[in-house]
């Protein structure tokens, strides 16, 4: 218990570093991730005035992709705050 109290600054500072890691891993993750299915219903083009629709698998895959982003995004806005107190610390 010692050791944690008179290392609290540095333990601070490398869990918010950790959740720096883990939260550009998803980010960059989703970023650089390729959807592979069919993104439009009933092919790739559509003609006269029916509008196109994204697939539901499009959709479900864009879905998930912007909840890991947002993980990712939250991820790092904690390890950065964590960082910023580890400095106001002692």
């Amino acid at each position: 218990m010692e050791f944690i109290i008179t290392n609290i600054d540095k333990l601070t500072n490398s869990v918010g570093l950790i959740f720096d890691i883990c939260g550009a891993i998803l980010v960059a993750w989703e970023v650089v991730q390729q959807f592979h299915g069919e993104k439009i219903e009933g092919g790739e083009m559509q003609c006269g005035n029916i509008p196109a629709r994204e697939s539901l698998d499009y959709r479900q895959w864009e879905n998930k992709k912007y909840i890991k982003m947002k993980m990712g995004l939250t991820l790092l806005l904690i390890g950065f705050t964590l960082q910023v107190i580890s400095n106001w610390i002692k």
